[in-house]
């Protein structure tokens, strides 16, 4: 996987990456307080372990958790949080502490585009990503095969051609509304986050984008 610069608009962002005869970009809306957050105080720009994640979503965001009610597997995971800056630690009497988890995902993934052949291994790419965001072909102009178009919208992924003329819309991305938010989707957002963090520090265009 190589990747290719992001650019970072007023709170938008978009990461490329090549991935064999494919290329890949994700639209993505960028959280900026939550940005923010994680520059006042230090943070891991990204965490990309998926049971610290899980384990964050169980909790409030900015209320206390007992950490006599945790086990020991949890009571782990809570001071890799802490360590990384995801949540924070308090005590409240002598013997007696609290967690409160500070961190939200840094970014929404709005689109999904996979540039390449319309053939079944660009679509197969593209359903990859079914559990992340709504999803787009995009590919050269031609004659469509029609079984393939028929699979695409059953997926729920659009097609458009793109030609010297610009793009043309030939069967538009369905919604995506999952049913709930998982770690998988946390720790997806945050390796997106992390490349475009990575991408922009050269151009501090996401510390522009954070101060705006």
């Amino acid at each position: 996987m190589t990747a290719s610069p992001s650019t970072t608009v007023a709170g938008t962002s978009g990461v490329s990456w090549q991935t064999g005869a494919h290329r890949v970009h994700v639209d993505l809306e960028l959280h900026l307080p939550e940005i923010q957050r994680r520059r006042a105080t230090n943070a891991a720009g990204s965490v990309q372990d998926l049971d610290t994640l899980r384990f964050l979503l169980t909790l409030p965001v900015d209320q206390p958790t007992a950490l006599a009610g945790l086990d020991a597997y949890e009571r782990r995971l809570a001071r890799r949080a802490v360590r990384c800056g995801f949540a924070e630690e308090r005590a409240v009497a002598r013997s007696q502490s609290t967690l409160i988890r500070r961190a939200e995902p840094p970014v929404t993934v709005r689109l999904i585009s996979v540039f390449g052949p319309f053939r079944r291994s660009t679509l197969q790419l593209a359903t990859t990503f079914a559990p992340y965001g709504r999803r787009r072909l995009v590919v050269p102009s031609g004659r469509l095969d029609e079984i393939l178009l028929l699979e695409a919208t059953f997926y729920g992924v659009g097609v458009t051609v793109a030609d010297a003329n610009g793009e043309r819309t030939v069967a538009a991305s369905a919604p995506f509304q999952p049913a709930r938010f998982t770690g998988a989707s946390w720790l997806f957002a945050e390796r997106i986050y992390g490349q475009a963090l990575s991408s922009a520090t050269a151009t501090g265009q996401v510390s522009a984008a954070s101060r705006s």
